[in-house]
């Protein structure tokens, strides 16, 4: 009888510490998911003013088709490859631009 007390309560230590384990993971879980919504609701509350700031940008640079230049030529960087003359000055005009403190009165809108 006494056996079969020792043996139910090392059991149930034993279910004890892995209910406890999983309590763990899913807290560990609970808090990545928060900080996922976080990021959410900070990028939700930017999105605004981000869409604003790019046009801004794209419209300086003269327009979509630059733009375009712009993300192929930084893929081409990223990637170690070689760009096409018009991909490079599009590249360094976008440089050039977001050094620009005219570009600064967009930063300055109001949320």
């Amino acid at each position: 009888m006494l056996k079969n007390t020792y043996e139910m309560v090392g059991t149930l230590f034993d279910r004890i510490v892995e209910l406890e384990c999983k309590v763990n993971k899913l807290e560990q879980e609970m808090n990545r998911l928060k900080n996922e919504i976080n990021k959410m609701n900070f990028f939700s509350v930017y999105q605004d003013w981000v869409k604003a700031f790019m046009n801004e940008v794209i419209k300086k640079l003269g327009g979509v088709d630059k733009w375009l230049l712009i993300e192929s030529g930084l893929h081409y960087i990223r990637n170690d490859m070689e760009m096409t003359d018009e991909e490079r000055q599009c590249v360094e005009d976008s440089k050039r631009i977001l050094g620009d403190k005219d570009i600064g009165t967009i930063c300055s809108m109001t949320l």
